[in-house]
């Protein structure tokens, strides 16, 4: 992995993504493993969460998802939701932006609506 990361090259944005229903397929270790490497690259990873068809389900910022995983509690939610086929128990865990944006809004546009603006 750590060869891979050396070809995103310094200062790039990146996202993680994790596909909602994949139930035995991810490990909380692993996952955090992953994002703390990644976020050598960029400290401001996204973990972007995708229904089983790939389309958008949520987000959240990388060092949450590792302080979620690393918390026994949040973790059982976390990856109960993350194996689920809906994610419902995601609504259990504050720090999941569940936000969608419309697919003909400019980059302009989404940037304001993630801030909160209309």
């Amino acid at each position: 992995m750590d060869r891979h990361v050396l070809l995103l090259g310094a200062g790039r944005p990146i996202a993680l993504t994790l596909r909602l229903g994949r139930s035995g397929y991810y490990v909380p270790t692993v996952i955090s493993k992953y994002i703390e490497t990644l976020a050598g690259n960029d400290p401001n990873l996204t973990v972007v969460i995708v229904n089983a068809d790939g389309t958008y389900f949520g987000s959240a910022d990388g060092k949450f998802v590792v302080s979620a995983l690393k918390s026994s509690g949040h973790r059982n939610v976390f990856m109960s939701a993350l194996e689920s086929d809906d994610g419902n128990g995601f609504s259990e865990i504050a720090g999941i932006a569940r936000q969608k944006i419309d697919t003909s809004a400019t980059n302009a546009e989404a940037l304001n609506h993630g801030e909160g603006q209309p």
